[in-house]
């Protein structure tokens, strides 16, 4: 059985609240191999580490309020930790940039630009200025792999990623012959709709196959053994040992 690589998804985010620096560093003293952050934009076009397009989840204050309609100052007020654990209370939603900047030994980014109301233009601008801001800045900034769900997306990183590889993210199996005509060197595919055929087209096609969100071991066997390369979990301190 090949050696998988170990992606953090949000971060450890089953030991820290996810997409935190908290839950950075967990992923850093897991010794992963990939730290997966979702990205955003604030409503001046910073962006922001978050999945959910609202701050409801992890903020629990009741108000469902959209991060790209919030300045970056309003979104620094939030307890972003105390939902997960009352001992992460006070943690920040942080900025892209800072996470970047944290020394994570050479360990890389696998970066999830997600679909807002922003132009796919503009969301995918912002985010490559911060790359290109801390390529020149950072010392231990590891390899990146940047992608989305969102087609949109996946087209303006094709125009904009300067040569950095793509990973295009599915749940549905018809996005596969969409991604695969875009030349994709990546994809992520959901654990319960990935089969061995489908595994073997996409490497058959040079193309390398990741698998989210797998926390349970023997099921990350499995994965590896249908020729997975890439699973993507929660709990990295917890995977299969290599």
């Amino acid at each position: 059985m090949h050696q998988p690589l170990i992606i953090a998804h949000r971060g450890a985010s089953a030991s820290a609240p996810e997409n935190t620096m908290a839950s950075i560093y967990a992923a850093v003293k897991a010794k992963v191999d990939y730290i997966e952050v979702d990205i955003r934009l604030s409503k001046e076009g910073i962006p922001v580490l978050c999945h959910d397009s609202h701050v409801e989840k992890i903020v629990k204050n009741g108000v469902r309020t959209p991060i790209a309609a919030l300045t970056l100052d309003a979104i620094k007020q939030f307890d972003a930790g105390s939902w997960f654990d009352e001992k992460y209370r006070g943690e920040r939603i942080p900025t892209l940039e800072e996470a970047l900047n944290v020394d994570t030994q050479g360990i890389g980014w696998m970066l999830e630009i997600k679909k807002s109301v922003q132009p796919a233009a503009v969301i995918v601008k912002a985010v490559m200025d911060v790359l290109h801001k801390c390529s020149k800045c950072s010392r231990s900034l590891g390899p990146i792999v940047i992608g989305s769900f969102a087609l949109d997306i996946l087209a303006e990183l094709k125009n904009q990623a300067g040569g950095l590889p793509i990973i295009g993210i599915m749940e549905k199996k018809g996005s596969l012959p969409i991604f695969c005509r875009m030349g994709l060197p990546y994809v992520a595919i959901w654990e319960e709709i990935i089969t061995k055929e489908m595994v073997e087209f996409l490497k058959g096609n040079g193309i390398h196959v990741w698998s989210f969100t797998v926390d349970e071991p023997r099921r990350q066997e499995e994965l590896v053994l249908l020729g997975v390369e890439g699973l993507i979990t929660n709990a990295p301190e917890k995977a299969i040992k290599r």
